[in-house]
């Protein structure tokens, strides 16, 4: 499975409102996150796998 890049803007307004309702702060709670946006980001052409990781670091703006 291929790195999800963050095609579009609307992935980032999607990671926003996740940061802004839940507040994650623990590792656990950011792997929730990531749970939450990959189920909403995939289809069934392509199947999307997020880590809390990914996800903490893309809302601190560390990757691009």
């Amino acid at each position: 499975m291929a790195p999800f890049r963050w095609p579009e803007t609307r992935h980032d307004l999607a990671l926003a409102k996740e940061v802004a309702q839940y507040m994650p702060e623990k590792p656990q709670e950011w792997e929730d996150t990531a749970k939450r946006l990959s189920e909403a980001f995939s289809t069934e052409a392509k199947q999307v796998e997020l880590k809390g990781r990914g996800c903490r670091l893309r809302e601190n703006g560390q990757i691009t």
